[in-house]
């Protein structure tokens, strides 16, 4: 990259290609994929590490690790693709520019749809068939379902379709834009069984989630009336125990409170998965092309559905919340730790030898958690 710079004009001239790209070009193409990249990366590695050290998860869990491995990859293809922008046009940044930049982020979103399909129809199963959901599924079907249909899925599913139309993905000399608008029905098929063929199933699901729900909230807001009439019925008469209806309306109350909560975070992940796809897919279909600012930003509002979920985890997902505070108040407290160690060691160094012992009880005087270890 030859840098030429002279005012009014700062520019960069790349020297294989004799183009020259302004630097407000450079941080428009630049600075939103960088931004978006590290904080999806960050993002996804603070959900692997919950679910590292979450305790015995249900099995659905993880299919919510499989949604976090698939926007890392989304994450690395944004840096990678940073990385090589404006480098020499050799075949070598051709080609991982083609496989970094196309490839492995078609298969992250089409890996991450699955398996949000999969979250969905799971979620689904569980209210719709509960007690038969809890017999049948388990850690190792599960994985199952990750493994085959959801990645190797993806994989034989991105490559058929990058295998065919190889020679249609092309890289603009000066802007280094990925253009890959080919035609025909056979790229309009491959296109919608990608990704898109799941959107209306998750549509479905959740309408179906949301029926069931709200029968169950009018239900047990019936046997709430119900209780509270019989009990200002028996009320004036002393030593009458509480009803059998109402001990049975209060344990349904809780049941459908525990299981609502575990179902908030999935139904979230879903329905907003289908808020940020259906104007991007919308928005494709009518206009091919993303060279336009607002192609672009259609694009990075795609990208924003594999960055979102740490807060809706927070928020929705008691037991993630739980893990996530438990470790800042172990990494508080290694801090504070190793603070004091050094606030205690400093005058040691600093005293004469004759006066060791009296500063090394002094120290573990002020610090009698850990006058235990020492002894």
């Amino acid at each position: 990259m030859n840098t030429s710079s002279g005012w009014p004009y700062n520019v960069l001239k790349n020297s294989s290609t004799n183009c020259r790209v302004t630097w407000d070009e450079k941080l428009a193409t630049q600075l939103p994929g960088f931004l978006l990249g590290a904080l999806t990366v960050i993002a996804q590695l603070t959900n692997l590490i919950v679910f590292k050290f979450w305790r015995n998860p249900d099995p659905y869990v993880f299919f919510h690790i499989s949604v976090a491995i698939s926007s890392l990859l989304a994450g690395i293809s944004l840096l990678s693709g940073n990385f090589l922008r404006y480098q020499n046009f050799t075949p070598l940044v051709i080609w991982l520019t083609k496989l970094l930049g196309v490839v492995l982020p078609y298969f992250a979103d089409c890996s991450a749809l699955f398996a949000i399909f999969c979250i969905s129809i799971d979620r689904w199963l569980s209210v719709e068939y509960p007690a038969k959901y809890r017999s049948h599924v388990s850690r190792q079907k599960i994985l199952f379902v990750i493994i085959v249909p959801i990645w190797t899925g993806s994989i034989l599913v991105v490559s058929a379709g990058m295998i065919r139309y190889w020679g249609d993905l092309s890289i603009a000399p000066c802007s280094y834009r990925k253009l890959f608008v080919p035609q025909g029905a056979a790229y309009t098929v491959w296109n919608f069984v990608k990704g898109p063929i799941v959107l209306p199933f998750l549509f479905i699901s959740q309408l179906r989630i949301l029926i069931i729900g709200s029968s169950l909230k009018l239900r047990l807001w019936r046997g709430r009336a119900i209780s509270a009439s019989i009990a200002f019925q028996v009320r004036p008469q002393a030593g009458v125990l509480p009803s059998r209806g109402a001990s049975r309306a209060r344990a349904n109350h809780t049941t459908f409170r525990i299981v609502w909560d575990l179902m908030l975070a999935s139904m979230a992940v879903v329905i907003i998965t289908l808020a940020i796809n259906c104007p991007f897919l919308i928005f494709a279909w009518v206009e091919r092309s993303n060279v336009s600012g607002t192609g672009r930003a259609f694009v990075y509002l795609s990208l924003v559905q594999h960055c979102y979920s740490p807060l809706v985890y927070v928020a929705l997902f008691p037991q993630y919340r739980a893990v996530l505070m438990q470790a800042s108040r172990s990494l508080r407290r290694h801090i504070s730790d190793h603070w004091s160690i050094d606030a205690s060691a400093e005058p040691t160094h600093q005293a004469r030898p004759s006066s060791r012992p009296d500063v090394l009880s002094h120290s573990v005087q002020s610090y009698p958690g850990r006058a235990s270890t020492q002894s």
